[in-house]
């Protein structure tokens, strides 16, 4: 289970695009989801636990943080990193983190006049019978002063499973989200 908590933590997500030029965004709010799915530890190896019912996780609001960095070199891919914070419950609490790396995508959709846009992103990794998919779906809105806001829906899947270590999870975190942006 601690590999798994450890794939939730951290994301680097690379892309293969490239921008125009040289940007730099950083991104900063809190996350309102609804948890759901459940685990197994190789401790107690025989049972499956529901992360709500048995552990006692709870729906929450946490903090996210993004990072992206776009240039124009077209053999360089860009690239994402961000974190979520850790989650807790009722018979544990943890704090650990790792870096996956993950194919991004992202479109973003001016509209023109208005300040706003609307976006996507879509992550994904997959190695045998473990999977992430994470996306977002966001209307931001970008001031001339290099400030922003968006608001958007966001659903992170995690399939995972440790067959030499006893150790499985299929977990789905899903929600709206609020952040501030600084770009330059």
């Amino acid at each position: 289970m601690r590999k798994l908590l450890l794939l939730t933590i951290g994301f680097i997500f690379i892309t293969p695009a490239h921008a125009d030029m040289l940007g730099v965004r950083l991104s900063g709010g809190m996350f309102k989801y609804s948890l759901s799915g459940t685990v197994r530890d190789n401790a107690v190896s025989t049972q499956v636990f529901d992360v709500k019912n048995d552990l006692g996780w709870k729906d929450e609001t946490k903090g996210m943080g993004y990072l992206y960095i776009e240039h124009p070199i077209p053999l360089i891919p860009n690239f994402r990193i961000g974190t979520i914070k850790d989650t807790s419950g009722k018979t544990a609490t943890t704090t650990l983190s790792s870096t996956v790396p993950m194919l991004y995508g992202a479109v973003t959709i001016p509209i023109p006049g208005t300040g706003f846009k609307l976006a996507g992103d879509l992550t994904t990794t997959s190695y045998q019978n473990d999977n992430i998919t994470d996306y977002m779906v966001r209307v931001r809105y970008d001031t001339d002063f290099a400030l922003g806001v968006e608001l958007g829906y966001r659903s992170l899947h995690i399939k995972y499973e440790d067959t030499g270590a006893n150790e499985y999870a299929n977990l789905d975190m899903k929600g709206p989200y609020l952040m501030a942006t600084l770009s330059f």
